[in-house]
Order: C-alpha cells, then sequence, then structure tokens
C-alpha cells in the first residue's frame, strides 16, 4: 500500500478538484481532469515544500487526433529535477455514472506511455495511476484507479491489442447491460475485466463533499508510487537530453529527396 496515494487522495485539495472536475464537467459535458506530482529531491531551480502537489481542473483538449473533440489530453506537470516533482497520478472525468463509459483503450495504455515519457524525457522509473471518474445522480464521484503492476512485462505491441479487446468487450458489455439504470452494475463488470487481465493494479473509490472513505488504504492494497533513478539518463544536461529527442526523431522519419520533405514515420 502506498502511503503517499492515501495521502494525496485523503487531502482536502484532492475533494476539492474532485467537485470542481466534476462540476465542471456537468456544466460543460466536456471531460474535465488534473494531475498530482510528488516531491522526490529539491528542484534545481524551483522549491516546493509540501509532499505532494495537486494541479488545477483542467478541460478536454478538443485534439482531433484524440479521436473525441472533448478528450482530455494528459500532459507532464512535474518537470522532474529542475522543480523536484514526478507526476503519479492523471485523473479525468467520463462523465454522469448513468451513462457509464468504462475506461477506454487510450486510458489503459497511457498507463505505459507516461511510464515511458518519465524514463526517457526525465530518466525516472515510475508507475502513474490513471484515474476515470464518474459521478451519480446524488453527486458522489466514482473514481475507477489503475496502475501497470510489477508482473506487467509487456510490449506496447502487445498492450495495445489487449488494450482495444478489452475496451470492446467493455463497452459491448456496458451497453448490453439493460437492467442497469444506475450504472452501477456496468462500472463492477468493467472493473472485474479490468482486474482479469492481471496487468493492473484496480481500485474503486468513492469521493463527495465528505471526501473519501476511511478504509482508502486498504483498497490501494498492492500500489506503489516509489520510484527509480536512472543516472545515465537523469543525468544528461538539458542540452544533451535536446540531442538525444532530435536523434530519435530523426530516427523515426527519412528524408524524401524527390519531395523534399520529412515522411513519417519509416517503421
Amino acid at each position: 500500500m502506498s502511503k503517499l496515494f492515501a495521502d494525496i487522495f485523503s487531502s482536502d485539495k484532492f475533494r476539492d478538484r474532485i467537485i470542481e472536475a466534476r462540476d465542471a464537467y456537468d456544466e460543460t459535458h466536456i471531460e474535465t481532469g488534473f494531475v498530482a506530482s510528488k516531491k522526490f529531491m529539491d528542484g534545481e531551480y524551483n522549491f516546493v515544500n509540501e509532499p505532494f502537489v495537486i494541479s488545477g481542473v483542467g478541460l478536454g483538449a478538443g485534439r482531433q487526433e484524440l479521436e473525441s473533440e472533448n478528450a482530455f489530453a494528459l500532459n507532464l506537470q512535474g518537470m522532474g529535477k529542475i522543480d523536484g516533482l514526478i507526476d503519479v497520478l492523471y485523473l479525468h472525468y467520463h462523465g454522469k455514472l448513468d451513462d457509464f463509459r468504462p475506461p477506454s483503450d487510450s486510458d489503459l495504455l497511457a498507463c505505459h506511455h507516461m511510464k515511458r515519457r518519465w524514463k526517457e524525457d526525465a530518466g525516472i522509473r515510475i508507475r502513474p495511476i490513471i484515474a476515470v471518474a464518474h459521478y451519480d445522480t446524488n453527486g458522489k464521484s466514482q473514481i475507477l484507479a489503475f496502475q501497470e503492476n510489477e508482473k506487467n512485462k509487456k510490449g506496447i505491441d502487445d498492450l495495445e491489442i489487449i488494450a482495444s479487446c478489452y475496451a470492446r468487450e467493455a463497452y459491448s458489455d456496458a451497453i448490453n447491460v439493460d437492467s442497469d439504470k444506475s450504472g452501477y452494475q456496468a462500472l463492477r463488470r468493467s472493473i472485474k475485466l479490468l482486474d482479469n487481465l492481471n496487468l493492473y493494479n484496480v481500485a474503486l473509490f468513492s469521493c463527495d463533499e465528505g471526501g473519501v472513505p476511511k478504509n482508502i488504504r486498504r483498497k490501494l492494497r498492492g500500489f506503489s508510487s516509489e520510484h527509480e533513478i536512472i543516472p545515465e539518463l537523469f543525468d544528461l544536461t538539458q542540452d544533451e537530453r535536446n540531442d538525444r529527442f532530435y536523434q530519435s526523431f530523426n530516427d523515426a522519419y527519412y528524408d524524401d529527396e524527390d519531395l523534399d520533405y520529412m515522411q513519417c514515420p519509416k517503421y
């Protein structure tokens, strides 16, 4: 069990962000969300006193490539050794529980993508939580949190297939639960499908104006907020980091001399 995650979820700031994000979704019908980061060192340029920082609430980016004009884009909040922060939680709303929408394949893959981004961009191994929230007719939010577990050694190709199969079955299952007017049955079935993959730590908990339940620590058994520094990447200067980024970009693309522009990608 991660004490840090329990402290984040039990905090007044988390409760306030949940209420703000819920109300913003209810007003706009656009996905809303926020990020939580943990302090792992004193930053080189920015100094943070608190053990964790929770961002403000953001609205869906409306990016076409996310296949939804309302989708919430995940962006890094922490800046590694610059500010001493690592992102450990990315939460967004899928709307009302009685119109339940399970985690998408992109939501599942975000666990892997954000883990990889922190490793490659900052030289830090961390397994962030992705959380999908819904709210019921009483305004209480139901938060489904998941994190890649330590046994998950699958590569991105396998994960894409698994995530696609999960999303297809979960969405079909949610639609076919005709007797489920509240959405709770579809939520529980979605959790069972996700848990049966044996690739993720999974937890469900509620949050309203009174905060989260007192048993939140028990619900987070198996979750970890531990990180590991990768010295050969972490100790790179910003110039060296930029060189690595541009090199990886060039390696993934090729120049078409006849058309005089860069084609994408070669594999």
